[in-house]
């Protein structure tokens, strides 16, 4: 006979006759678009930060650097992020309700958290794996330009416990974390609909 709980498991990846949210990649793409320019302002430098986001505009004076608060409050990255999280939790909480629908609980959780750590860390070891070569040559090759990593640091960042090497991972942390809630969501949203997301 087949085996129907692997086929299951592997039918939960998501067909493609589902229906997309059009709004939702629009929305997904706006924040993106934000993220950018916020980085890019930010990046130059970073210790003004604090100041730049904590400081009310009518606040600052003529010598402070209110064009650059300006930029920082159309190009609000940290909103961007917040949009983003509320998006996943949305889209994946969608996803797990209907899965529920057509497969047991247990299916589900497993098939959900095997998508989400397939989806995220191969690229997260690309990503973390090129940055610690290129860095580490950098400075083999002029010491005094970069900093250096150790494989240790290298592995923590892999594993999501610190993110020495790439200060943006810690979102995925976040999302790792959040895997439990977004299951749990599913579950209260397949069962009782909006009252179950509320």
């Amino acid at each position: 006979p087949p085996d129907t709980t692997r086929a299951a498991v592997l039918d939960l990846g998501g067909s493609k006759s589902e229906k997309r949210l059009d709004a939702l990649d629009g929305l997904r793409g706006y924040a993106a678009l934000i993220v950018v320019p916020y980085h890019t302002i930010t990046g130059i430098k970073p210790d003004s930060i604090p100041f730049l986001v904590g400081t009310p505009l009518i606040e600052m004076g003529a010598s402070d650097p209110w064009m650059t608060k300006l930029a920082i409050a159309i190009f609000n990255g940290e909103s961007a992020v917040l949009l983003f999280f509320v998006l996943s939790g949305y889209v994946l909480t969608r996803s797990v309700a209907q899965d529920l629908s057509r497969h047991p609980l247990l299916n589900v959780s497993l098939a959900f958290a095997i998508r989400r750590i397939f989806r995220i860390f191969p690229s997260l070891a690309a990503c973390l794996i090129a940055i610690f070569i290129i860095v580490n040559t950098v400075h083999w090759l002029i010491p005094l330009s970069a900093t250096s990593y150790s494989g240790k640091q290298l592995l923590a960042n892999l594993l999501l416990l610190d993110f020495p090497l790439n200060g943006a991972t810690w979102r995925l942390q976040a999302e790792m974390l959040a895997m439990p809630v977004m299951l749990a969501a599913g579950v209260l949203v397949g069962r009782w609909g909006l009252s179950g997301a509320a």
